[in-house]
Protein backbone atom coordinates (compact mmCIF):
# COMPACT_ATOMS: atom_id res chain seq x y z
CA UNK A 1 0.00 0.00 0.00
CA UNK A 2 1.23 3.59 -0.16
CA UNK A 3 1.62 4.66 3.24
CA UNK A 4 4.48 1.64 3.33
CA UNK A 5 6.29 4.14 1.25
CA UNK A 6 5.71 7.23 3.72
CA UNK A 7 6.89 5.24 6.87
CA UNK A 8 10.30 5.97 6.36
CA UNK A 9 10.26 9.25 6.67
CA UNK A 10 7.72 9.53 10.03
CA UNK A 11 11.38 10.13 12.54
CA UNK A 12 11.70 13.52 10.67
CA UNK A 13 8.14 15.17 11.50
CA UNK A 14 8.64 17.38 14.35
CA UNK A 15 7.95 16.78 17.95
CA UNK A 16 5.16 17.55 19.44
CA UNK A 17 0.89 17.84 19.94
CA UNK A 18 1.70 20.01 16.33
CA UNK A 19 2.79 24.00 16.63
CA UNK A 20 0.52 25.97 15.26
CA UNK A 21 0.97 27.92 12.05
CA UNK A 22 2.70 31.30 12.86
CA UNK A 23 0.37 34.16 12.19
CA UNK A 24 2.44 35.36 9.30
CA UNK A 25 2.39 31.91 7.54
CA UNK A 26 -0.60 31.23 5.07
CA UNK A 27 -2.60 28.21 5.99
CA UNK A 28 -1.71 25.28 3.28
CA UNK A 29 -4.32 25.81 0.11
CA UNK A 30 -7.29 23.48 0.50
CA UNK A 31 -6.74 19.99 -1.12
CA UNK A 32 -9.60 17.84 -2.95
CA UNK A 33 -9.36 14.08 -3.46
CA UNK A 34 -12.22 12.85 -5.87
CA UNK A 35 -13.76 9.28 -6.95
CA UNK A 36 -16.71 9.09 -9.01
CA UNK A 37 -18.83 8.62 -5.71
CA UNK A 38 -17.15 10.67 -3.62
CA UNK A 39 -14.86 14.33 -2.83
CA UNK A 40 -13.28 14.50 0.14
CA UNK A 41 -12.39 18.06 0.81
CA UNK A 42 -8.62 18.70 3.22
CA UNK A 43 -8.71 21.84 5.08
CA UNK A 44 -6.37 22.79 6.98
CA UNK A 45 -6.98 23.76 11.04
CA UNK A 46 -4.80 25.75 13.08
CA UNK A 47 -1.67 22.77 13.28
CA UNK A 48 -3.17 20.22 11.23
CA UNK A 49 -5.37 18.87 8.19
CA UNK A 50 -8.75 17.56 8.59
CA UNK A 51 -11.53 16.42 5.93
CA UNK A 52 -15.19 16.64 5.15
CA UNK A 53 -16.83 13.61 3.21
CA UNK A 54 -19.30 15.15 0.21
CA UNK A 55 -21.86 12.11 -1.55
CA UNK A 56 -21.72 13.05 -5.55
CA UNK A 57 -25.59 13.95 -6.88
CA UNK A 58 -26.83 12.28 -10.09
CA UNK A 59 -24.98 14.67 -12.36
CA UNK A 60 -21.62 13.98 -10.92
CA UNK A 61 -21.78 17.89 -8.64
CA UNK A 62 -20.49 17.38 -4.78
CA UNK A 63 -23.31 17.81 -2.19
CA UNK A 64 -22.99 19.02 1.26
CA UNK A 65 -20.75 17.08 3.36
CA UNK A 66 -22.03 14.41 5.01
CA UNK A 67 -18.96 13.26 8.10
CA UNK A 68 -16.43 15.83 9.35
CA UNK A 69 -12.91 14.28 10.97
CA UNK A 70 -13.27 14.94 13.98
CA UNK A 71 -10.78 17.78 15.30
CA UNK A 72 -9.37 18.32 18.78
CA UNK A 73 -11.31 20.03 21.70
CA UNK A 74 -10.47 21.50 24.91
CA UNK A 75 -10.61 17.48 27.15
CA UNK A 76 -8.69 15.58 24.62
CA UNK A 77 -5.70 13.88 25.49
CA UNK A 78 -3.18 15.88 22.65
CA UNK A 79 -1.50 12.36 23.16
CA UNK A 80 -4.35 10.53 21.88
CA UNK A 81 -5.82 12.67 19.52
CA UNK A 82 -9.34 11.13 18.47
CA UNK A 83 -8.27 12.00 14.90
CA UNK A 84 -4.77 10.99 13.35
CA UNK A 85 -3.04 14.38 13.22
CA UNK A 86 -1.73 14.91 10.07
CA UNK A 87 0.88 17.74 9.23
CA UNK A 88 1.94 16.60 6.06
CA UNK A 89 -0.16 15.83 3.04
CA UNK A 90 1.04 15.05 -0.35
CA UNK A 91 -0.60 14.12 -3.93
CA UNK A 92 0.81 11.20 -5.97
CA UNK A 93 -0.05 9.03 -8.38
CA UNK A 94 -2.66 6.30 -8.19
CA UNK A 95 -4.18 3.43 -10.55
CA UNK A 96 -7.55 5.63 -10.15
CA UNK A 97 -5.62 8.83 -10.23
CA UNK A 98 -4.66 11.21 -8.14
CA UNK A 99 -4.50 9.83 -4.07
CA UNK A 100 -3.22 11.29 -0.87
CA UNK A 101 -0.61 10.08 1.80
CA UNK A 102 0.05 11.71 5.20
CA UNK A 103 2.07 12.09 7.99
CA UNK A 104 1.76 13.26 11.53
CA UNK A 105 3.00 12.95 14.97
CA UNK A 106 1.33 13.17 18.37
CA UNK A 107 3.36 13.14 21.70
CA UNK A 108 5.89 10.02 20.47
CA UNK A 109 3.43 8.12 18.46
CA UNK A 110 3.75 8.80 14.39
CA UNK A 111 1.34 8.57 11.94
CA UNK A 112 0.97 7.75 8.34
CA UNK A 113 -2.12 7.40 5.86
CA UNK A 114 -2.42 6.54 2.18
CA UNK A 115 -5.69 7.91 0.81
CA UNK A 116 -7.06 6.23 -2.57
CA UNK A 117 -9.85 6.48 -4.92
CA UNK A 118 -11.03 2.68 -6.19
CA UNK A 119 -12.41 1.80 -9.23
CA UNK A 120 -15.79 1.66 -8.42
CA UNK A 121 -16.23 4.89 -7.04
CA UNK A 122 -15.44 4.15 -3.01
CA UNK A 123 -12.02 5.59 -0.89
CA UNK A 124 -9.97 3.54 1.22
CA UNK A 125 -8.13 5.04 3.66
CA UNK A 126 -4.91 2.81 5.23
CA UNK A 127 -3.39 3.93 8.47
CA UNK A 128 -0.09 2.84 10.30
CA UNK A 129 0.96 4.05 13.75
CA UNK A 130 4.57 3.32 14.59
CA UNK A 131 4.09 3.20 18.82
CA UNK A 132 6.83 3.74 21.32
CA UNK A 133 4.90 3.78 24.50
CA UNK A 134 1.71 2.10 25.16
CA UNK A 135 -1.50 2.69 23.44
CA UNK A 136 -3.99 5.39 24.48
CA UNK A 137 -6.66 6.40 22.20
CA UNK A 138 -5.77 4.93 18.80
CA UNK A 139 -7.71 5.59 15.68
CA UNK A 140 -10.39 7.74 13.66
CA UNK A 141 -13.28 9.56 14.93
CA UNK A 142 -15.83 11.08 12.41
CA UNK A 143 -18.62 13.53 13.45
CA UNK A 144 -22.31 13.05 11.09
CA UNK A 145 -23.47 15.96 9.39
CA UNK A 146 -26.86 16.77 8.17
CA UNK A 147 -26.60 14.29 5.45
CA UNK A 148 -24.40 11.49 7.12
CA UNK A 149 -26.88 8.80 6.32
CA UNK A 150 -25.74 9.22 2.49
CA UNK A 151 -22.28 8.08 3.11
CA UNK A 152 -21.16 4.60 4.88
CA UNK A 153 -18.28 3.08 6.23
CA UNK A 154 -16.78 -0.50 5.67
CA UNK A 155 -13.94 -1.99 7.76
CA UNK A 156 -11.60 -3.43 5.19
CA UNK A 157 -8.11 -4.97 7.77
CA UNK A 158 -8.23 -4.96 11.39
CA UNK A 159 -10.92 -2.22 12.66
CA UNK A 160 -13.36 -2.22 15.26
CA UNK A 161 -16.50 -0.23 14.52
CA UNK A 162 -18.39 2.27 17.29
CA UNK A 163 -21.60 3.44 15.88
CA UNK A 164 -22.97 7.12 16.06
CA UNK A 165 -25.32 6.07 18.84
CA UNK A 166 -22.78 3.88 21.03
CA UNK A 167 -19.65 6.41 20.46
CA UNK A 168 -17.70 6.60 23.60
CA UNK A 169 -16.09 10.08 21.97
CA UNK A 170 -19.72 11.44 22.01
CA UNK A 171 -23.22 12.06 21.50
CA UNK A 172 -23.82 10.64 17.64
CA UNK A 173 -20.01 10.16 16.53
CA UNK A 174 -18.57 7.30 14.77
CA UNK A 175 -15.32 5.54 16.42
CA UNK A 176 -12.89 3.26 13.96
CA UNK A 177 -10.72 1.40 16.32
CA UNK A 178 -7.68 -0.54 14.99
CA UNK A 179 -8.34 -4.04 17.13
CA UNK A 180 -4.11 -4.44 17.35
CA UNK A 181 -4.47 -1.96 19.96
CA UNK A 182 -6.00 -4.39 22.52
CA UNK A 183 -2.77 -5.85 21.84
CA UNK A 184 -0.58 -2.43 22.95
CA UNK A 185 -2.35 -2.08 26.88
CA UNK A 186 -1.16 0.85 28.88
CA UNK A 187 1.07 0.92 31.68
CA UNK A 188 4.20 -1.56 30.64
CA UNK A 189 2.69 -3.11 27.01
CA UNK A 190 4.01 -3.42 23.88
CA UNK A 191 6.37 -0.67 22.50
CA UNK A 192 7.79 -0.39 18.85
CA UNK A 193 5.36 -1.34 17.42
CA UNK A 194 3.11 -0.98 14.13
CA UNK A 195 -0.23 -0.57 14.55
CA UNK A 196 -2.23 -0.72 11.04
CA UNK A 197 -6.10 0.19 10.59
CA UNK A 198 -8.04 0.49 7.58
CA UNK A 199 -10.83 1.07 5.69
CA UNK A 200 -13.25 2.59 2.88
CA UNK A 201 -15.70 4.98 2.35
CA UNK A 202 -18.66 4.69 -0.36
CA UNK A 203 -21.91 5.86 -1.03
CA UNK A 204 -24.79 4.02 0.43
CA UNK A 205 -27.51 2.25 -1.75
CA UNK A 206 -31.14 4.01 -1.67
CA UNK A 207 -33.58 1.33 0.22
Amino acid sequence: MLVNAFRDALPVISSCSMSPTPANDRAPQTKTLSSSLLELVFTWQHDRWTHAIHPRTANGSSSTASWQAASPTPTDDPNWPMSPPLVELAEVAGPEGTALVGVGRAGKTHYSVSITPEPNGTVRFEFACRLVTSCGWLGSTYIPLETANCVEFEPIVGVVFRPPADSAAGPHRLQIRPSAADDTPRGSGKKGVTVQWSYRVGVAEAP
